[in-house]
């Protein structure tokens, strides 16, 4: 992968968090307690990101304030996040050589 491409990658990838924190459909519905499993999977992989912890305190924030739809919505917001972070650690651990100057 050229640095080019990696570049158009990563913005794809930026595009696909922005789109996932817009309109979660209602089937890709998640709850916070799978938001949080999927959070700490992206964390053992070391690639948990920055955000994703304070998405899943905003369900719970949320949720205790008895707004259902808006932490169902931060949920699932947090899991694609951590989902997102999965594939990108599989990515980086696969492609990691492409991005080294030669």
């Amino acid at each position: 992968m050229t640095r080019k491409s990696h570049f158009i990658h990563s913005t794809a990838m930026a595009v696909m968090v922005s789109a996932a924190g817009v309109a979660v459909p209602a089937a890709q519905s998640a709850t916070i307690d799978e938001a949080e499993a999927a959070r700490k999977q992206a964390a053992a992989a070391g690639y948990e990101w920055r955000d994703t912890s304070k998405i899943i305190a905003k369900a719970r924030e949320a949720e205790s304030k008895g707004d259902q739809a808006k932490a169902q919505r931060f949920a699932a917001e947090a899991k694609a996040q951590s989902e997102l972070a999965v594939q990108q650690s599989r990515q980086q651990a696969n492609n990691w050589r492409n991005t080294v100057p030669r």
